[in-house]
């Protein structure tokens, strides 16, 4: 994957527009060069698909200064570094974030339409983590060839409450037989649809209420 060294050069100038303004899931605001403008659409869809809300007050995008305790322009003076929530997912030694794993990989998995990848996460640095910091590590012209039109996966998973799980607990204890002889039927069927009609079936077997079935890893 490329350097920061690198990616400086391949979008030099630094500080240098044209920008564009983007509102993301929950409110904050992000200016980034035109050029990044698809592939934050990509990362944004994938935050509205983990319900991740991103706060005005502390997310950024573009800003001309230079990277921390260093004299190179930071990434973020080419407008292709985005930060979320800086206060949950702070810069530090040790790695701190509210970021669910899968949405990180999720948007690490975006890719243009050559295959290239889009995201770099700075939580996985080797040395300070930079939880809030995710950046392109993808050129101008791979850029320009479009970003892959689904790159996450279709894998459908159910959210419940705490009381939901007391209740399928219960039900389990009381129709553990029934429940697994369904199950099975299901997944036999078409593993790809099954969780719908699971969560379908639950809800009526026992009232649950279900916050929403969602796509992700």
């Amino acid at each position: 994957m490329r350097s920061t060294a690198e990616l400086r050069i391949l979008w030099a100038p630094a500080c240098t527009p044209p920008f564009a303004r983007y509102t993301l899931h929950g409110g904050g605001v992000v200016t980034v060069d035109v050029l990044v403008v698809d592939a934050l659409k990509a990362l944004n869809a994938v935050l509205i698909d983990w319900d991740y809300r991103t706060r005005r007050a502390d997310t950024g995008a573009y800003n001309c200064r230079q990277i921390t305790g260093g004299t190179n322009y930071s990434l973020h003076a080419y407008g292709i570094a985005v930060d979320l929530n800086w206060s949950t997912n702070p810069y530090g030694r040790t790695l701190v974030t509210d970021m669910p794993i899968g949405m990180i990989e999720d948007i690490e998995a975006i890719e243009t339409v050559g295959g290239v990848q889009v995201w770099r996460w700075g939580g996985r640095y080797s040395n300070n983590k930079d939880a809030m910091h995710f950046e392109v590590v993808a050129s101008p012209a791979e850029l320009a060839r479009g970003i892959q039109s689904q790159t996450t996966t279709n894998t459908e998973r159910l959210i419940v409450t705490p009381e939901d799980e007391r209740k399928i607990q219960a039900m389990l204890d009381t129709q553990g037989n029934r429940i697994i002889e369904f199950l099975t039927a299901v997944i036999a069927d078409n593993f790809a649809t099954s969780l719908n009609k699971v969560a379908k079936w639950t809800k009526a077997m026992s009232d649950l209420t279900v916050d929403r079935v969602k796509s992700g890893k």
